[in-house]
């Protein structure tokens, strides 16, 4: 687990481009926090029906990854509207 807080973001123009890149960032991310295996999976499944194309109505997505304390809280928004919320917990 991260001694300190940390937020990573990032933008997402366009699912269809970027959908490994950002499962591949999540799970690494996920995985490197100590999240465990079944919940990352959940979350990552979850994102991935989030992050259907079409969606974000042609503004993008921005996707959060904020981790504190014991938990690392993943955040979707579209055009500056926060569309999804899941909490990880670090053990």
């Amino acid at each position: 687990m991260p001694r300190t807080p940390f937020v990573f973001r990032m933008r997402v123009a366009g699912r269809d481009e970027f959908n490994r890149v950002v499962d591949a960032v999540a799970a690494a991310l996920l995985r490197h926090i100590g999240c465990a295996a079944d919940r990352a999976a959940e979350v990552l499944e979850r994102l991935d029906a989030v992050l259907a194309p079409g969606a974000d109505e042609g503004a993008g997505f921005d996707v959060e990854f904020r981790v504190r304390r014991r938990a690392c809280d993943v955040t979707v928004s579209a055009a500056g509207r926060e569309i999804w919320r899941a909490s990880c917990p670090i053990p």
